[in-house]
């Protein structure tokens, strides 16, 4: 799913709303207990054609993650993310 979502959040021309509907699933995999899919999700969001104002969204989760997760896979690929936004 996550990998969908990259494509999707990669493809030109979406919505601000559509944008932000993918956001919140992928939002959603960030308290996943699964390691790989925290770290799927921070390469996931390693967008740089996000918007501003979703970007607002994700930079939070994305920081939580860099800074307080127990895998670090995950803290090493959300920081590789927060260099995006």
């Amino acid at each position: 799913m996550l990998g969908g979502v990259a494509a999707l959040l990669n493809a030109e021309n979406n919505s601000s709303e559509f944008t932000s509907e993918i956001l919140s699933l992928a939002i959603n995999a960030a308290s996943d207990s699964v390691p790989n899919i925290r770290y799927i999700l921070a390469q996931a969001v390693k967008n740089p054609n996000i918007s501003e104002d979703l970007v607002g969204q994700i930079r939070p989760v994305i920081s939580s993650l860099a800074s307080g997760d127990k895998d670090k896979d995950v803290k090493y690929f959300a920081s590789e993310a927060q260099k995006c936004f």
